[in-house]
């Protein structure tokens, strides 16, 4: 895989945790949360845990993919095109849909 893989022991599980770029920083996630960097020049993340997402959309727009995350407290986009490779959309959207035990894409 092109991503960087770490992973870290917690006082009970071990976490790997997965860094993507997106948009000139790193879109992270593990077990337990999303991290997506803030469009823009300000160099914030949101930190979505996955327990919190209750629902996930995807539209097309002309030749790229909109993953629409809905949690408490807000929602966060994360677009196909923002990623330095094409295969990583993919596997993100995968990895959020097994961690969160969401079925389908509405």
């Amino acid at each position: 895989m092109s991503e960087h893989v770490s992973r870290s022991r917690n006082l009970f599980f071990i976490t790997e945790e997965r860094k993507y770029k997106y948009l000139g920083g790193h879109l992270t996630i593990n077990d337990f949360k999303i991290r997506i960097p803030s469009i823009g020049l300000k160099r914030k993340f949101t930190a979505i845990a996955l327990l919190s997402i209750f629902e996930i959309n995807e539209i097309q727009i002309n030749d790229g993919y909109l993953l629409i995350l809905h949690f408490e407290g807000g929602k966060r986009n994360i677009s196909s095109k923002l990623f330095s490779k094409k295969h990583e959309y993919s596997e993100i959207k995968k990895m959020i849909l097994i961690k969160t035990n969401y079925n389908s894409i509405s």
